[in-house]
């Protein structure tokens, strides 16, 4: 039972470094294939951001320095599918 407990905390550790580290994106996960979800955009360069890219604030594309509290960034609908197409959708004001 102790080694169940310790094996599953290992795990949610390791998830959470990664996520840390920024190599694990939870936006992106293999059930929303197909699906709509949102996604970070520099108002500069328009280049999709990841999560790890917010925590630093700078984006690495064109270098702009901001917060996503601000209006630095914005926010679009993003569609990924297993053969590597992205479509986009503007959202309506």
């Amino acid at each position: 039972m102790e080694l169940l407990a310790l094996a599953v905390l290992l795990f949610l550790g390791s998830l959470y470094l990664m996520w840390v580290l920024g190599t694990f994106d939870p936006d992106i996960t293999s059930n929303q294939v197909g699906a709509w979800h949102f996604a970070y955009f520099c108002m500069d360069c328009s280049n999709e951001l990841s999560r790890k890219h917010l925590r630093s604030q700078i984006c690495p594309f064109c270098g702009k320095i901001g917060s996503p509290f601000e209006f630095d960034w914005t926010i679009r609908k993003v569609r990924r599918f297993n053969n590597g197409k992205v479509e986009y959708k503007e959202e309506e004001k």
